[in-house]
């Protein structure tokens, strides 16, 4: 549903800042949705599949996604 704000003539940097500004909203939606899930105080044990989770978790809380979108 969101692509279909797409226009369909390409204008170079209008659809960059329109892909841009539609991820920077999902990302917004994405870090309040993650908002509950806690994160571990140590990580150094876990397997890397969760480490990798749980460093994507922390990118997603630091950046404040809705002010970019």
């Amino acid at each position: 549903m969101v692509w279909a704000a797409v226009p369909l003539v390409h204008q170079g940097g209008a659809n960059l800042a329109l892909v841009l500004a539609i991820a920077g909203v999902a990302a917004g939606a994405l870090r309040l949705a993650l908002a509950g899930v806690p994160a571990p105080e140590d990580v150094f044990l876990l397997p890397v599949p969760v480490r990798a989770w749980l460093r994507f978790l922390e990118t997603l809380r630091r950046v404040p996604w809705e002010e970019g979108g």
